[in-house]
């Protein structure tokens, strides 16, 4: 499983320095939003003037841009803080799942993706690298909800977390919808 997530790595170390020189638009906002909150400023909750896309990644890249200066290409690396996880994630849900062989392939097939996927997982708009956690992280615990024998606290502590976990992936970006529909019609079936 290192040896995937090391590959996984390579690869999008690898774009990352062809994204470089590339800044679009709406991550031209989540640097202004950084270094806005980094500067005490502001302390936004969404994207400017959207009122969706939440935050969190610039509260993720302030510290970063404090430390290490203002730069596109360090708020593009705090992507890295949700798509690296992402494949544990992927490995350890496919493992409950089926046996370590197929787990190994989906991981594999996450750390090194398609073109498409890669740099959606790059972008550091506010969305896309967090929904993939938030929701693999989601699916994974709901399986594990329903496939492990819990006492009440337990199910408590496990609804909790699955609640807190949906919302916040939701504040980020509405596309986190889909795997929280998935996970309520699992648990409404228990």
């Amino acid at each position: 499983v290192s040896a995937i997530v090391l590959a996984g790595l390579a690869v999008r170390l690898s774009y990352w320095v062809h994204l470089l020189p590339v800044c679009k638009a709406d991550e031209a906002v989540f640097g202004l939003m950084t270094k806005h909150n980094m500067e005490g400023k502001t302390f936004p909750i969404y994207l400017y003037e959207a009122h969706y896309g939440g935050a969190f990644l610039c509260y993720l890249a302030a510290p970063l841009f404090f430390i290490f200066g203002m730069s596109m290409p360090l708020l593009k690396l705090t992507t890295y803080l949700f798509t690296i996880p992402t494949i544990l994630l992927i490995y350890f849900f496919a493992r409950s799942l089926m046996n370590p062989r197929m787990a190994t392939l989906a991981a594999l097939f996450f750390a090194i993706p398609p073109h498409l996927i890669n740099e959606i997982g790059q972008v550091a708009n506010g969305g896309y690298p967090e929904t993939l956690f938030f929701g693999s992280a989601v699916l994974f615990l709901t399986h594990r909800f329903l496939s492990e024998k819990l006492t009440s606290p337990q199910e408590i502590r496990r609804i909790a977390a699955l609640g807190f976990l949906n919302g916040f992936g939701t504040w980020i970006l509405f596309s986190m919808i889909p795997y929280t529909l998935t996970a309520w019609t699992f648990l409404a079936r228990k």
